[in-house]
Formats: structure tokens, C-alpha cells, sequence
């Protein structure tokens, strides 16, 4: 634990193993519980009701999170259950991303306000026809996704690519690309 940590009201941690670096902040409602390790990088700060529930996570330098953010989901215990999220991200309010599968958010990514990155899908019967998909999920370095954008499973976005708000993203992006 480094130097001017700052923990929550309802911290909760938990992780058999953890690394917070110097001036890392969690919000009130912060709760982690990482089965096996959880490490955040300096000066990364997230606002209230932060919860981060997965197997692994390792979080950059100077991510900012909003409040309402939630890193987590049905899945979250999954062996495959890991979240890495590079430097001077940004992972805007009521965020959420669900763990059931890999999620990798690159450097300098805008993961913006009500986005939703999805790592399973749960529907009706595979003996009737549906689709039932486990996948990562990536975000290449300064993509940015828009507003309410949803990811689906096994998609990646490539780098410096933006996606425009109320999209719903359900193939790979190329880099640079404009997407809506």
C-alpha cells in the first residue's frame, strides 16, 4: 500500500493479494474483492459505489473513474474473469463492464458515460437455435466509446477508433475507423 491511499467509507478489499500504489483513491462505496490479485497504479481515483469483482485486475497510472461505475457481473468468478485497464484511462459515470471473460482497455481510452462492455451473452435454449457466446473483449489504445454504447462479446476495438454513442457494437472495429 503506498503513500496518500485513500479508502472509502465502505471499503471493503479483500484480495489475497493487493497492490495500491501511491494516491490511489476509492469512492465511498468502494468493495473490490478480487479472488486472486487486484493492483491499481498512482494516482488512479474512482468516484462512489465503485465495485470491482473479478479474478484479476490490474488497473494503470491516472485512471479516473465516475461514480457509479461497476466492474463485475454474474461471472465474475470465472477463471477467465480478468479486467486490465492501461494509463490515463477514463471510465465514465454508470459504466458498467461485466467479467466473465477478459476485458483489456488500452491506454488512454474513453470508455464514457452509461457504456456497457458485455462478456457473455445468457438467452434462450442452443437446442432451439440461439447463440450462447462467452468472449473478450479489447479496446485498443485511444479508442473511445460513446455514450450508452454497448460492446459485445468478442469484439475489439481498435486503436485511436471511435465509436458513436448509442451504438451497439457487435464486430471488430479497425483502427481509426469511425464507427456508428
Amino acid at each position: 500500500i503506498g503513500e496518500r491511499v485513500v479508502l472509502g467509507e465502505g471499503s471493503l478489499v479483500v484480495a489475497p493479494q493487493v497492490v495500491l500504489d501511491d494516491g490511489v483513491e476509492l469512492g465511498a462505496g468502494a468493495t473490490v474483492r478480487c479472488e486472486e490479485v487486484v493492483a491499481i497504479g498512482a494516482e488512479t481515483q474512482f468516484g462512489p459505489n465503485l465495485e470491482l469483482l473479478c479474478r484479476r485486475a490490474f488497473v494503470g497510472s491516472n485512471v479516473w473513474g465516475g461514480r457509479d461505475v461497476r466492474f463485475g457481473g454474474g461471472g465474475h468468478r470465472d477463471p477467465w474473469a480478468v479486467l486490465a485497464v492501461g494509463d490515463l484511462a477514463f471510465v465514465g459515470d454508470e459504466a458498467f463492464v461485466n467479467l466473465c471473460r477478459p476485458v483489456l482497455i488500452g491506454r488512454e481510452v474513453f470508455l464514457t458515460m452509461r457504456s456497457l462492455i458485455v462478456t457473455h451473452n445468457v438467452g434462450h435454449s442452443l437446442l432451439e437455435g440461439f447463440e450462447n457466446k462467452f468472449a473478450p473483449v479489447v479496446l485498443e489504445d485511444r479508442s473511445q466509446i460513446g455514450l450508452g454504447v454497448v460492446v459485445y462479446a468478442g469484439c475489439r476495438v481498435g486503436a485511436e477508433s471511435i465509436v458513436a454513442s448509442n451504438s451497439y457494437v457487435t464486430g471488430d472495429i479497425a483502427a481509426g475507423a469511425f464507427a456508428i
